[in-house]
């Protein structure tokens, strides 16, 4: 009896064993069917970057991906399935798990200029001025044999006039009119130069509300305003003595020039400081109505025959100057003002 009961036991525990064993079984693999590769074709520029998305098919299906370029000089791919864009031309991209395979067909392609953005307005300098061009390409990742393409010629059809270096860097050298042209291929773009000299005030004209005798008299030839922009010291403006200080004298210089400074003198006639000016202001203007205050001397040097600088601290640009004096050296009813203009801009230094 007890022996059954022994060969019973043994029985039930050989079935929960074996019932237990079939639970722990991992279920069954998944087995990859496809792969869905986007996008399904790819074009990209120079230089960009594009990623493929690869998606198992069942989704839930292990799988690795291998990713194998075709024309290495035209398009690059990461283990990752990242696309970089190397040279302008078409390629094929295999995307594979196993034995699924995908082709995808990447076209590459450069981005070529199709524009300059420049400022083409006309420029006014002066002898001496220097500016630097800067232009860009549009658009800025232009790209021309695999790299970024921003470079441009620079040509002046008067060097006489200005000058322009290989990296746009403009001088002004001489008087008159030229044309600075940009270009890129066939693209092109003109800027207009104008170039004005302070020593040439041939065409400037001078008048005054206060004149000892009358302009343009023979005899006068020697106090007439005009002489302010004459550096010949024994030849000035002379006020009248009859009439009383402030007196002003106004130059238009006819065309709109930068100013940055101005030179002043006193005659070297006479003895002492007599009749130089001690307060004295200067003003600018672009069309001779609205003025802007640039000097402000509540005593000016008083010495004879000497050429003086009023530096700005900031220049201008303006067509008209005018003086006010308002007191003179030795308290004089009159004053004498010999010269009073702009000063010549100088040379910038060699780079």
């Amino acid at each position: 009896m007890k022996k059954r009961i022994v060969i019973g036991m043994m029985i039930l525990l050989a079935g929960w064993s074996l019932t237990g064993c079939k639970g722990d079984d991992d279920p069954a693999e998944i087995v990859l069917t496809d792969i869905k590769v986007e996008p399904a074709s790819l074009s990209i520029n120079v230089g960009a970057t594009a990623q493929l998305e690869v998606t198992p098919i069942p989704a839930d299906a292990k799988a690795e991906f291998d990713y194998e370029p075709g024309d290495v000089t035209i398009a690059a791919v990461s283990k990752s399935g990242l696309v970089t864009g190397l040279k302008e031309g078409e390629t094929d991209i295999i995307v594979s798990s196993g034995t699924i395979r995908k082709t995808i067909h990447v076209s590459v392609s450069e981005i070529y200029m199709t524009d300059i953005d420049i400022d083409t307005s006309p420029l006014l300098l002066m002898v001496y001025d220097a500016v630097q061009l800067e232009p860009k390409g549009v658009p800025e990742n232009a790209i021309d044999n695999g790299a970024i393409d921003q470079t441009f010629s620079f040509r002046s059809n008067d060097p006489d006039v200005v000058t322009v270096d290989a990296y746009g860097k403009v001088l002004a050298l001489g008087r008159g009119e030229a044309k600075i042209t940009i270009k890129h291929g066939d693209i092109t773009k003109e800027i207009n130069v104008t170039v004005e000299d302070f020593s040439d005030k041939a065409d400037w004209t001078v008048t005054t509300d206060n004149l000892w005798g009358e302009e343009g008299d023979p005899n006068m030839w020697w106090a007439a305003a005009a002489n302010i922009l004459n550096t010949w010291d024994e030849i000035f403006w002379h006020s009248d003595p009859g009439k009383p200080l402030p007196a002003t004298i106004t130059v238009d210089m006819k065309h709109t020039k930068r100013i940055a400074s101005f030179d002043y003198g006193c005659p070297k006639a006479g003895s002492g400081n007599d009749a130089v000016p001690l307060e004295m202001t200067v003003e600018v203007s672009p069309d001779g109505t609205a003025w802007t205050k640039v000097v402000d001397l509540e005593e000016c040097p008083s010495g004879r025959g000497v050429l003086h600088q009023f530096p700005m601290e900031t220049p201008v640009w303006a067509r008209y100057y005018r003086a006010t004096v308002s007191a003179v050296w030795g308290g004089y009813p009159f004053l004498q003002l010999s010269y009073l203009a702009p000063s010549d801009i100088e040379a910038p230094e060699a780079d």
